[in-house]
């Protein structure tokens, strides 16, 4: 699981505080986000033109916020009109999993949930939902299908694109490819509410080519993020301040513009500066509110923040060296700080950094470990964050700990990372007000690079942390070298010894959990590593045999041969004056023994020139029988060899001839193949025809689709405006109705009831009775209701009127949009509803009671009515069938009509007199 993963939904929905610092802008943000308005624009228009976009720019240009504060929050707002105003956005970093981001990525979104057809975030949904990646199309399906179901449209961002080429390391070897693939296979058929977006670091863009179509995809369509102009730069610095009603001091302000910030490079020009302005800055922005916050707390009651130089001077001052009795926790060897905005960041982590150790080796050593795994340093590139877990530094600080919640190295390494997380800091995230309490799995990750390049000291763990690495990576290369017995492999020295004789005893599980962490970057297995680090733990052993045990074995033997040379010296003096003794007493003896002496010496060298030539005579006959016996054998084995080259000459004689008879069924084989590519390439340019043909029959349908949007719009707005008008003069004509009741009972009174009076009483009674008059849509049926006696006459064209049942009629009506069904009220609180047959019958189909009745509305296509009564209820239900009747209470607004919305009629929406309107599913509660 990454980052991405990790992070809940919500996020803060409270700008507390006018400047982020050092980490990206949330899309909660967006009121204190400014300067990057143009580039925004620009950023839809592409969006718009090819659906896709790829973000990209050099480390620190702010290329997320651009996204998630800008962007986002832009097309929410209605930048794209053809996508409309609801959108589902679905945020995810690659890692080194990156087909497990994407699937659950999708899964936290319910429109893109239910298009995969998993019920959760589960383990089991996420498998499922990353076989359907398997295909290269099924991101593509997932994303146009979520688009269809929801209604609302779909951006996929995809952050930090650049993991995808510094994790080799994956769980499946062909994950990489088959991310791209699909991700490729997106950004051809994005459009039509279905985006993607991504972001990238600038010095990767050139592996990018190391995938198919990858390279071809962001040529299309690439946003090249740029620095900030001065104006846009004191846009960022003053204008987050108005929404606080807070101030800064314009001389502030010009240093701030002024500022110039080094990007490290040796031949840089005194008038450029580094990408770390922005970042840097905004932490120095968020260091005085802190400052001025503070400062105004101490004052009256009311008085509001006011960022001031001195604030900043004083944040810049270089912080006193500390004295230690570890050197290793003082400042003396970090280095120097370059400029007033690296300082202030510096002062600040090292205060956080000091706080959190406290003086105490052992919290020292689990902070360096913590921020070196957290760190990836590489000789030809910008240095990089590395996403990790807790548990990892817990395996790599003590492989004997669990990470279960009572261990205590696991506890301690939660307890140090939490500080550097809190609101105001943040620089590990996530941060706290996203996660609240993290666990051994929930991965951690830097805010940013610049934090490796400008807190000093940690850019000295991540120059220890390359050096270490380099260093390994040189053993392993020896200890293959001598695992393989090649030639030149000398030992290491006594002094690299020194250093690594611990690894063989007490840090060897440390190393190894180090070495795998380190191996994560890597094109290595786990197991692969695993058996280089073994390689060099035996390298390391037979180097301190070689180096220590050899020497002390190679002094005990001389120091043996000297005391075994001066005893043996002792020994000769002795023999000597024995032997000058035995000398005078065999001088004699030597003078007889001469003369026997010399025939003694005739006789031997007459016996040694006999034996001398025996033994020529016998060594001349055993080389005969050996040659022999070797002649054999050697005939025996040419007979050997001259059979099998006899059978391999015959072998290979009918391989030759098979050869030869296949040569002409291949060439026929040729011929087919040669003129099934010609009738292939024939239908492939056909089809590249009927392609361009369909290109334009799609265009040509999308334009006539955005003419139809306008006018459905502006007959939507027609529709309302018109019953507006009908309910005035629904109103005004009850008042004329009541207003003529009250003069004909006047009149009546006064005229006695003459025959005059009678016979003009009668006439305007006969024009009340035709006062209530519906027509059908089509005008087909009229519906009449008499004032006189309430009853309900039904007419169709030349076919006799047709007196229905109802006899107390109250002059509210309707006839359904297909006219086959016929709704009116009654004085007892009921709606009878009379089925219309195409011959102008009308039969009882339904009744509906309830209070005095207002309105009532029919859906166009599945039988749905809808009635308003006066105590603000709605009863909606599927024509004769009463089980399917849901009671809405209504708000406590006049309603002046309600309408089905949608062509399906499954949409019911109600307008009120104050101009408000409540939409909600036909039987389910208002939304």
């Amino acid at each position: 699981m990454s980052l991405a993963e990790a992070l809940p939904i919500a996020v803060p929905r409270v700008v507390t505080r006018p400047y982020p610092g050092l980490r990206p802008f949330f899309e909660e943000e967006q009121s204190i986000f400014f300067g990057r308005e143009r580039h925004v624009d620009e950023v839809v228009d592409a969006l718009e033109a090819k659906g896709f976009v790829a973000v990209v720019g050099e480390s620190g240009l702010g290329k997320s916020s651009l996204v998630y504060a800008g962007l986002v929050p832009s097309l929410r707002s209605g930048a794209l009109p053809v996508a409309g105003l609801d959108w589902t956005v679905v945020t995810m970093r690659p890692g080194n999993d990156p087909q497990d981001a994407l699937a659950r990525a999708l899964c936290a979104k319910a429109p893109t949930r239910d298009a995969l057809g998993v019920s959760g975030q589960d383990a089991e949904s996420v498998r499922q939902a990353k076989a359907r990646f398997e295909s290269p199309f099924g991101l593509t399906e997932t994303l146009r299908q979520a688009r269809s179901q929801s209604r609302t449209a779909l951006l996929l961002i995809v952050d930090q694109f650049e993991e995808i080429f510094r994790y080799r390391s994956y769980p499946d070897p062909f994950g990489p490819i088959k991310f791209v693939d699909s991700l490729t296979k997106a950004l051809q058929n994005t459009g039509d509410g279905v985006y993607v977006v991504l972001t990238m670091r600038s010095d990767y863009l050139g592996d990018c080519a190391r995938f198919a179509d990858l390279a071809e995809r962001i040529n299309e369509s690439s946003f090249l993020t740029p620095r900030l102009t001065r104006e846009e730069q004191r846009m960022v610095i003053e204008l987050p301040l108005r929404r606080f009603d807070a101030a800064i001091e314009a001389e502030l302000v010009n240093v701030l513009l002024n500022e110039k910030v080094k990007d490290g490079r040796d031949r840089q020009d005194p008038a450029e500066e580094g990408p770390d302005k922005l970042p840097l800055m905004q932490h120095a922005l968020q260091q005085l509110w802190e400052a001025a916050t503070e400062r105004t707390k101490g004052e009256q009651e009311g008085a509001l923040p006011r960022l001031m130089l001195k604030d900043f001077e004083q944040l810049a001052k270089p912080r006193p060296i500390r004295t230690a009795p570890n050197h290793r926790s003082g400042r003396s060897v970090i280095g120097q700080i370059e400029g007033p905005l690296q300082q202030i960041l510096d002062n600040h982590c090292e205060e956080v950094y000091e706080s959190v150790v406290k003086s105490n080796e052992e919290r020292r050593r689990v902070v360096e470990r913590l921020f070196k795994s957290l760190t990836n340093r590489d000789r030809g590139k910008q240095d990089s964050r590395r996403e990790v877990q807790p548990g990892e530094v817990v395996r790599m600080l003590d492989p004997r700990s669990s990470t279960s919640s009572n261990d205590r190295c696991a506890n301690l390494v939660l307890e140090l990372i939490n500080p550097f997380r809190v609101e105001g800091c943040n620089f590990i995230m996530p941060a706290e007000s996203q996660v609240k309490t993290l666990t051994q799995t929930t991965p951690i990750d830097l805010v940013h690079e610049s934090l490796i390049r400008r807190w000093k000291r940690l850019s000295k763990w991540a120059d220890e942390e390359l050096n270490a690495i380099t260093e390994y990576q040189r053993l392993v290369r020896y200890s293959r070298r001598w695992s393989e017995r090649q030639v030149g492999v000398d030992p290491m020295g006594a002094s690299l010894y020194r250093e690594c004789r611990n690894w063989v005893r007490v840090e060897r599980d440390q190393k190894l959990a180090w070495a795998l962490h380190f191996t994560a970057g890597t094109n290595l297995t786990e197991d692969e590593a695993k058996k280089d680090f073994e390689g060099v733990i035996r390298y390391i052993r037979w180097s301190g045999f070689k180096v220590k045990v050899l020497p002390g074995v190679l002094s005990v033997v001389l120091i043996i041969l000297l005391l075994a040379i001066t005893l043996s010296t002792n020994q000769l003096g002795e023999a000597n004056k024995k032997l000058s003794q035995a000398n005078s007493e065999t001088s004699a003896a030597r003078t007889a023994a001469i003369a026997a002496a010399e025939k003694a010496t005739q006789a031997s060298a007459l016996t040694a020139s006999a034996e001398k030539r025996l033994s020529s005579v016998m060594r001349s006959l055993g080389t005969a029988q050996a040659d022999e016996n070797v002649a054999k054998v050697a005939s025996e084995n040419e007979k050997k060899k001259l059979s099998k080259i006899t059978l391999t000459l015959a072998q290979e004689k009918h391989k030759v001839a098979a050869l030869v008879a296949s040569r002409f069924t291949i060439q026929e084989q040729l011929k087919d193949e040669t003129d099934a590519y010609h009738r292939a390439k024939a239908k492939v340019r056909d089809l590249s025809a009927d392609e361009k043909q369909v290109a334009k029959s799609y265009k040509s349908l999308v334009g006539d689709y955005n003419r139809l949007s306008a006018l459905k719009a502006q007959l939507q707005a027609n529709e309302s405006n018109m019953l507006d008008q009908l309910q005035t003069a629904s109103v005004e004509r009850d008042g004329l109705r009541s207003q003529l009741v009250y003069v004909i009972q006047g009149l009546d009174g006064l005229l006695n009831k003459t025959p005059q009076a009678q016979t003009a009483l009668d006439q305007i009674h006969s024009v009340l009775t035709r006062i209530d008059t519906l027509h059908s849509p089509s005008n087909r049926f009229t519906l009449t209701i008499s004032s006189k006696d309430s009853s309900a006459i039904l007419s169709s064209g030349s076919n006799a009127p047709i007196q229905l049942g109802t006899k107390n009629a109250t002059g509210v009506a309707e006839f359904s949009p297909r006219e086959n069904w016929l709704g009116v009220s009654t004085k007892d609180f009921t709606v009878v509803i009379y089925a219309i047959s195409a011959d102008g019958k009308a039969t009882y189909a339904d009744k509906i009671s309830g209070a005095d009745v207002l309105q009532i509305a029919f859906s166009v296509l599945n039988d749905w009515v809808a009635v308003l009564m006066r105590d603000g209820t709605v009863r909606v239900r599927k024509v004769g069938q009463p089980k399917s009747e849901a009671t809405v209470a209504a708000p406590k607004d006049q309603y002046v009509y309600i309408v089905f919305a949608d062509d399906d009629g499954k949409q019911l929406i109600l307008r009120t007199t104050n101009g408000k309107s409540f939409r909600w599913s036909t039987g389910a509660d208002p939304k």
